[in-house]
Order: structure tokens, then sequence, then C-alpha cells
């Protein structure tokens, strides 16, 4: 296998551990235990004005949005700039209707990357989903950020508890992902909580149904061979380099094909076990750029990237396509 994962296939762990806090879902930890055990608590998230240069005039002030220092006890971490009439959403905020999350799943990740730009938590879900009597792990992420670039959102992530993959796909009928409406009562703090539940299981049940008849198509090892070439071998004028390339990406895919996270489930030799051994090799063997590739390479597995969800679901068709 390649060394240049960032986590190797075997120290795997849920994508958002490395991201942030993780907890034993079997405690029943709550909101605000959750927020504290996970440095989130008490941010002080608030606008203050950007001071200009004697001289200057701006007729449409910025102001930075600032939280309390993690380093310097009398300081202010800057994490963006936007207009006086940005919301400054306090992690307590955010997560206030966690209570009513709690009553379908439990609290088992939390944390903040980019700096605390953005701000998650993760609950494992109560409503399972399943494929072919194999169960897959449901779990809400919900999320926002303090610099603008993200509005409220909560989204349903698959993981399949073999392999620990994200099995993001975009499924008719089904929302994915969706925002989360800014309310101050409790009423309808509770009503967010239930919505987002309710649509969570409403793309479990989807998912579930969606991909149970991949899981009962044959895929040969000879045909698997044949997909994979087809899909990704370079063509014949290729540089040497994306030979190489395709070498090793050759040899990762069969390793995994022929692997215990694929041979060794009910989906060996499946449409379904040829998504999972294209997926696991998209999540697992992908290699971070710059000073915080780990973190970059986490965020996207979480389902963070609309990039690398786009690309599972090229693969998805792919597979379907057996």
């Amino acid at each position: 296998m390649t060394d240049n994962r960032v986590t190797p296939l075997t120290e795997r762990s849920l994508p958002w551990g490395i991201l942030g806090r993780t907890f034993n879902s079997d405690a029943g930890i709550g909101t605000a235990e959750m927020l504290s055990s996970a440095g989130l608590a008490d941010w002080d998230i608030a606008l203050e004005p950007v001071p200009l240069p004697e001289g200057y005039w701006n007729d449409k002030p910025e102001f930075w949005i600032t939280k309390r220092s993690g380093v310097n006890p009398e300081g202010r971490d800057i994490l963006g700039t936007h207009s006086k009439r940005y919301n400054a959403l306090s992690n307590e905020e955010l997560f206030d209707f966690g209570d009513g999350l709690l009553d379908g799943g439990s609290w088992v990740s939390a944390g903040s990357f980019k700096g605390g730009r953005v701000v998650f938590g993760t609950l494992k879900l109560d409503h399972k989903g399943s494929v072919n009597g194999s169960q897959m792990d449901p779990y809400l992420l919900v999320s926002t950020s303090h610099d603008g670039s993200l509005a409220v959102q909560a989204s349903t992530t698959m993981i399949n508890p073999w392999c620990l993959n994200t099995l993001i796909a975009a499924i008719k009928g089904a929302s994915q992902k969706f925002k989360i409406r800014h309310t101050q009562t409790l009423q309808g703090r509770m009503i967010a909580a239930r919505e987002a539940l309710g649509l969570s299981a409403t793309y479990v049940d989807l998912w579930s149904e969606f991909m149970t008849p991949l899981a009962d198509t044959e895929v040969t090892d000879e045909r698997f061979d044949e997909i994979i070439n087809k899909a990704f071998a370079p063509a014949e004028d290729a540089s040497k380099s994306a030979v190489t390339r395709w070498d090793k990406t050759y040899e990762d895919l069969i390793d995994i094909w022929y692997g215990e996270t694929v041979k060794d489930t009910p989906f060996a030799n499946t449409q379904f076990g040829v998504w999972n051994a294209l997926n696991e090799h998209h999540g697992w063997a992908m290699s971070g750029r710059g000073d915080n590739k780990v973190e970059n390479v986490a965020a996207a597995r979480s389902g963070f990237s609309p990039v690398w969800n786009a690309e599972n679901d090229r693969l998805l068709a792919i597979a379907r396509s057996a």
C-alpha cells in the first residue's frame, strides 16, 4: 500500500475524530458537557469595528468577527471580516437545540478546525440503516462557521462499520444536507431538532433502499479488473509519471478488493463491494497538501468538501455500471 496516506489503513478512526474530541456514545453526554469537553464553550463570539487609518473613510464599515483567545487570556482571535448585519452566533446557540437531537441520538464527537472558523458536533443516530441485513451506522453532523462562509446546517453521513468508509451519496428524493433555521424560542429549537432528525431518518431509509440492489448484483473478479481499467487507466500516450501513478492506484485497488474490508464482508463480489472498494481508495489513499493536510483530509472525509462528495457520486455511478 502507499506510504503517503495521511491515516494508515491500520489506524482508522471515525473521520471527525481527528478534527475534535470524541466521546463514548453509550455514556450519554449532554450538550453542555459536550461543549465544555470539546473546548467549544464560552468563546464569546462578537463583532468589533475594523479601525481605519487616520484620514480614511468607509461608507460600508466592516467588522471583525472575534472570539476569546485560546492562547492569550487577555486577547482576542480574529476569525473573519463581515458587515454589521452578520449574526454573531455563539457555539452555545448553535447547539442549543441539542437536547432535542439527543432524543434521537448521542454525541460522539465535537470540535473546530480552520483556526476555529468552523465548529461542528456529531451525533450517532438511533435510527439505523442496513444493506441486505448488514448494519450501516448513520450520523448527523451539525456545523456552522464563525467567518460567514457556512450557514447553520446538518448533514446525514453513513459509515460502513466494516472499514469506517464514509459512504455519502446523493439519493433522489432524500435530503442529505439541510439548513437549520435560526430560531430563538425553546419551541422553535425543538421543532428544528425534530425536523433535522426526521429528514435524517428519511435519508437513511432511502439510502438503504437504494443500496440494497447493489448488494444483490454480482461482480466477478475479472469484471472488477475491467471496471477499474476502463475508469482509471491512462491513455497509451500518457506520461511516465501518469503510468506510475496508475500502477500504484491499480495495486491499491486490487489489494482492497481482495482484502478483508471487501472479501470478508457480505458485500464481496457485488456492486456495493465495488463502490466500497473505490470509496475506500478515494478516502483512505488520499494525501493532503500544505501545512494543514491532515486536517484538510479529515474534513473532506467527514463530508465538508463538495468536491470530495461529488467524487463519491462519480464512483457510485461507476459501481452501478458494473
